[in-house]
Parts: C-alpha cells; sequence; structure tokens
C-alpha cells in the first residue's frame, strides 16, 4: 500500500461524494461504475479497479490501489490481457498525475519493463497502445 489512500473507504468517502443508486442506471457500464464507487477500495475487483481506471472514477485514490496491485506485477491482467491495467493507466491524461507524480515515475518504470518482455506476452498490450511488435519504442 502507497499509504496516501486508505483502501478501507471507498471512492464516494475519499470524495465526499455520492453517486445515484446502481439500479437507476441507464445501462449496465454506468451501473457497474456506481455500484464499484460504493465498495470499499480493498474489495474492488481487479476488473473493477481497471474499469475506474479506464472511465478516470476516482483518481487519485484508484492510481494508489492499482499501483499497489501491479507492484508485484506490471503486466498484471484484470480480465482483458496481460497489461491491461497497465495500459489504462499509461493512456490516463496527464492531469491525474500532478497530485501522485512518483506513480507517474513508477509508470514509466512499469511501461519500460512491459516493452522488454516478449511480444507473446505483450501482444494486446502493444496493439492497444499502437506500438510495433518488437522493440522499445514510445509513442
Amino acid at each position: 500500500m502507497t499509504g496516501l489512500t486508505d483502501f478501507t473507504r471507498s471512492i464516494e468517502d475519499l470524495e465526499g461524494c455520492e453517486w445515484h443508486n446502481p439500479g437507476s442506471a441507464e445501462t449496465p457500464l454506468i451501473a457497474e461504475c456506481y455500484a464499484l464507487r460504493k465498495k470499499p477500495l480493498r474489495d474492488l475487483t481487479n476488473d473493477e479497479l481497471n474499469l475506474a481506471v479506464g472511465q478516470q472514477i476516482g483518481f487519485p485514490f484508484v492510481l494508489d490501489l492499482a499501483f499497489d496491485r501491479l507492484a508485484s506485477n506490471p503486466l498484471l491482467d484484470c480480465g482483458c490481457y496481460p497489461g491491461d491495467l497497465l495500459a489504462n493507466l499509461v493512456r490516463a491524461p496527464e492531469k491525474v498525475w500532478d497530485e501522485r507524480p512518483a506513480l507517474h515515475k513508477k509508470l514509466a518504470e512499469y511501461y519500460d519493463f512491459a516493452i522488454r518482455q516478449s511480444s507473446d506476452v505483450t501482444a494486446d498490450f502493444r496493439e492497444i497502445l499502437e506500438l510495433p511488435a518488437n522493440g522499445n519504442i514510445r509513442n
């Protein structure tokens, strides 16, 4: 744990802002987003965490959780492909790192690690980020 965020609290608690009830959502995706905001961060599945990062929900708090989970495996598979969470972090807008510059630096380390791995392991990661099949060229 990074120590910056209390993972026993929900995004709603941490932000001090309650969103709608998941039952009132217009689509299943929106319902899932509403629901994950109500769960303690530590209870989010990897898939829910990946969704939160991809939809930019709960920043900067979910960043702390994401890096906590990536610490042992930067190419963690959150339900789509190895490195899917890392790819969502790489694609996050630059401004999300304002409150977590140390994590932005760690992101560069994880990215460098990922692109040095076999293209057999990182094919989907590379495709999503529009990287060449081999080599360590950044966009």
